[in-house]
């Protein structure tokens, strides 16, 4: 999606391989250095910022940040064990604090900038069976909101055809975009959206 719009993109994940092969069907549609890959396991503090500098000096620019890390830790409160929920804290939450915290100097140098992170519904409705889950999607919508009072020009919602009031309430707050789909296009529906958004910030809706 990034590359089609004609930027660079860097691929990040644990699964080194994978992030490789990703970048390399990039490469091969949009033509040579459109892609990078890197190692990265999203807990790392050091690794992390290594990987921001490698990107920011081979593309020439870093304008656009996505956090997209997450996993599942199941079970109920009373089943989870505490190692697992610290895992899913640390990749659901710390790799957020981590990415902003030494993304930001990258991004100041390119503007506009954008940082998108990914969340879920269940960062307002709870499920019984997955607490460090739920928890960890909350504090990163907690997390947005307060970068939103120091750095964040605008805040960007996409609404997948919610029969709530979420979108009337988004269109109350100051500094906020909303996009409505009318229909449930899905997790990759949505995220194009939000992609082709960020990438735009003078559109309106």
């Amino acid at each position: 999606m990034l590359a089609r719009h004609g930027a660079k993109v860097a691929l990040a994940d644990i699964n080194h391989a994978g992030a490789e092969a990703v970048a390399a069907r990039i490469n091969a549609e949009f033509g040579a250095n459109t892609a990078y890959a890197y190692r990265l396991d999203v807990r790392d503090e050091i690794q992390w910022i290594d990987v921001l500098a490698a990107a920011d000096s081979a593309m020439g620019g870093l304008s656009v940040l996505v956090n997209n890390a997450g996993i599942i830790g199941p079970g109920n409160i009373e089943e989870l064990s505490f190692a697992d929920w610290k895992r899913t804290q640390e990749i659901n939450v710390d790799s957020v604090f981590l990415s902003v915290k030494y993304g930001l100097k990258y991004l100041r140098q390119n503007q506009p900038g954008s940082i998108i992170n990914m969340s879920s519904i269940a960062g307002l409705i709870a499920a019984h069976n997955m607490p460090a889950y739920n928890a960890s999607k909350t504090l990163r919508q907690t997390y947005s909101e307060v970068r939103e009072q120091e750095v964040v020009d605008l805040v960007i919602l996409v609404d997948d055809g919610s029969r709530d009031e979420t979108v009337a309430i988004a269109r109350t707050l100051a500094g906020m975009q909303v996009h409505v789909h009318e229909v449930n296009k899905g997790y990759g529906g949505n995220q194009k959206t939000c992609y082709r958004l960020a990438l735009e910030p003078e559109r309106t809706s």
